[in-house]
This record gives structure tokens, C-alpha cells and sequence, in this order.
């Protein structure tokens, strides 16, 4: 399958949450951005470029990315961090088409979901999202209340 089916795929799942893909696609192709409320869920689909070890997948080289990511918070003061790391670690263990990733460059933490194209379908595109988006705003009031944290 080529890429270009894929952004079709995810734009006909878009539509079925009754979301406009017209108004969600960026300036970038294979990149969308769509809201829950006011969090911010950003919907990924490209080749990779750059294998590495941690590319477990057998065809790596020919496959697509699909990702799904929303940003909760800005990371706490450095302090703070090591018990926020282990209450993000005991939050993935509960969720489901979602895990909680630190961005050490932008010093931000996100819900995210990512895998291969290969057997994807709308069912998988539109519980990722859904799943994403819930999971960043649950973590966000969870979090907030003991952390004191500020929007990315």
C-alpha cells in the first residue's frame, strides 16, 4: 500500500468522528492536528528514514509510521521529577492504546500511540485518537493536582 492510501484511510476516520480533514491537515503532508476540548492531538504517517536498533520490525525499511500524539504538561521542576517519572510509569500500566512519553529536548511529557501501517484500519485510527486524547486529559488532572504543572 502506498502512502497516499493511508492519509485517505485516516482522513475517512477523521470524518467519522465528525471532524473536517480539510481544517485538521497541516502544511505537511501526512500530518493532521485535531482537539479534544483544549488538548491539542497531533496525527502522524510517514516512512522511516533513519533505522535503528530499536526498529524490532523485519521490514522496517519498507514500512510506514502511524503516530498518534497529544502533549499534557511541561515537566516538573527537576526536583519533583523522579516521582513524577514513577507515577507516569504506574498511569501505563493502566492504559490502553496509549503510553505516557517524556520529551527530554522540550522538556514535555505526551500521551502517545505508534505502530507500523501494516493491517491498519479505521477502528484502529479512530480508538487511538480517542484513546490518546482521553488518556492526556485524564493525566493532566491527575497529575496537575500534586505537581503544579503548566501546559506545553
Amino acid at each position: 500500500m502506498d502512502i497516499d492510501k493511508y492519509y485517505l484511510l485516516i482522513e475517512e476516520s477523521l470524518k467519522h468522528l465528525g471532524l473536517n480533514p480539510d481544517e485538521a491537515r497541516c502544511a505537511e503532508a501526512g500530518q493532521w492536528l485535531v482537539f479534544r476540548s483544549d488538548t491539542e492531538i497531533y496525527i502522524d504517517v510517514w516512512k522511516e528514514q533513519n533505522l535503528n536498533e530499536w526498529m524490532y520490525y523485519p521490514d522496517a525499511a519498507n514500512t510506514f509510521n502511524f503516530q498518534i500524539a497529544a502533549p499534557i504538561s511541561k515537566l516538573p521542576s527537576a526536583d519533583r521529577r523522579p516521582y513524577f517519572y514513577e507515577d507516569l510509569l504506574q498511569m501505563n500500566q493502566m492504559t490502553q492504546y496509549a503510553s505516557f512519553v517524556i520529551n527530554k529536548e522540550e522538556e514535555m511529557v505526551l500521551a502517545v500511540f505508534r505502530r507500523v501501517t501494516e493491517n491498519l484500519d479505521k477502528t484502529d485510527i479512530i480508538e487511538s485518537i480517542e484513546a490518546v486524547g482521553y488518556y492526556a486529559e485524564l493525566a493532566w488532572k491527575m497529575l496537575n493536582q500534586s505537581y503544579d504543572l503548566r501546559k506545553p
